[in-house]
């Protein structure tokens, strides 16, 4: 299955939480979001693995798949979003920028399981 399938499938349900949508970005508009990334975080994310959606009127951008239709997402300004899709709320802003948080990947100090658990128990 393709993977904006797998994600529109997501956002399709109904319930009283936001979801976000997809948007069609110029292909400009996502390497202009690219391009303002600190080079640590280019080297870390791939150019054409960036899904743009829209949320809450922001712009988001899906860049580090969790598995199972689960993601990180980051704004223009790097904040981070948790969008895990069996939890409610399905995306929540993070207290952590996205050049953090990838540092934190690559040093292999990020706990993906604690952060897993404080999420599906509501922690964030």
């Amino acid at each position: 299955m393709h993977l904006w399938s797998k994600i529109i499938n997501i956002f399709n349900s109904k319930d009283k939480y936001p979801k976000p949508e997809s948007i069609d970005l110029k292909p400009v508009e996502i390497e202009n979001f690219y391009s303002q990334l600190d080079d640590s975080c280019k080297g870390f994310i791939d150019y054409h693995d960036i899904i743009p959606l829209l949320f809450e009127n922001t712009v988001i951008f899906f860049f580090y798949d969790l598995e199972d239709g689960n993601y990180f997402a980051t704004d223009k300004d790097g904040n981070v979003y948790s969008c895990i899709h069996d939890v409610k709320p399905f995306v929540i802003k993070m207290n952590i920028k996205a050049k953090k948080l990838i540092e934190s990947i690559q040093n292999k100090t990020f706990d993906i399981q604690k952060y897993f658990d404080d999420r599906y128990k509501g922690l964030f």
